[in-house]
């Protein structure tokens, strides 16, 4: 619920402080589940789109913010990205691989997830 907020935040230093806390709150959905998909796909998502603002924002952005806490660094951001990537794309292999244990996901699930990678995908055309 909390991503879905962003939305509606138009100023770089709120959207910053609510894409970290979102952010947050799906690394610890995913360190109480470790098969979350859910979680891993609101990691992706989220990171990928704080990876775009912080990459762009200016110092005076990230250290002028107030708030709780201070904003992800960049290389963690990354690492949290890739760590969803993989997750992420080691359930539909599993799931479609039909392997015991990755068959309890919903199939709109799968399908979203699916997309989700293949549109960050780069293409490679010979």
């Amino acid at each position: 619920m909390l991503y879905v907020s962003i939305a509606t935040s138009s100023e770089d230093a709120a959207l910053l402080k609510t894409l970290t806390e979102s952010m947050r709150r799906f690394c610890r959905s995913i360190e109480l589940c470790n098969d979350y998909l859910r979680g891993y796909y609101g990691l992706k998502v989220t990171t990928k789109r704080l990876l775009q603002l912080l990459q762009k924002s200016s110092k005076s952005v990230t250290s002028g913010s107030e708030s709780d806490f201070p904003p992800a660094a960049i290389a963690t951001v990354q690492r949290l990205h890739e760590l969803g990537t993989s997750k992420l794309a080691e359930v539909i292999r599993r799931h479609t691989a039909g392997e015991k244990g990755w068959d309890g996901y919903d199939e709109a699930e799968i399908i979203a997830t699916r997309e989700l990678l293949d549109r960050d995908t780069e293409r490679i055309e010979r």
